[in-house]
């Protein structure tokens, strides 16, 4: 018999990594709130880091879809020697859209990965084996993703 995670379409695997990732700060604020070990808190506030980078990258996907290759039929002003690409507007939609198009492709693929670093970290919590690398590399992503949106606020 096959196994169906194998037999799942890689869009489909993406779709459902991004639903789990979306809930995860539901999921991570409730697990703050339960009177219990401070290994379940810690799990809650990455739960929550995680699940706040992933609705961050998310916005950041629909902007780069709609703005990055559109950038000209969506930004109506001066084109200046500031601008990515600038100063025609030719320069500056090509820079735009050679920017969005591999971040359309890679946002969804690293939802996918902070979906499977949390299930690993999650079953490692209850019990079961996790590898030596799954819980530096989740601290590493959710650090970073506090620093990407505090950086991302400060050039807003």
């Amino acid at each position: 018999m096959t196994d169906t995670l194998t037999t799942t379409p890689v869009l489909l695997k993406i779709t459902q990594s991004v639903r789990y990732d979306v809930t995860l700060v539901v999921a991570g604020l409730r697990g703050l709130w339960r009177p219990s070990r401070v290994l379940v808190a810690a799990h809650g506030v990455l739960g929550v880091v995680l699940g706040l980078l992933s609705c961050f990258l998310l916005v950041m996907w629909v902007i780069a879809i709609v703005r990055g290759p559109f950038y000209g039929l969506v930004e109506h002003g001066p084109i200046g020697p500031g601008t990515w690409g600038g100063p025609t507007r030719a320069g500056a939609w090509a820079v735009h859209a050679a920017v969005a198009v591999p971040v359309i492709v890679l946002i969804p693929l690293a939802l996918h990965g902070i979906g499977a670093l949390h299930l690993a970290v999650t079953r490692g919590l209850y019990g079961e084996e996790m590898r030596w690398w799954v819980l530096p590399a989740t601290i590493s992503i959710a650090a970073a993703g506090v620093v990407l949106f505090v950086s991302w606020l400060q050039q807003i």
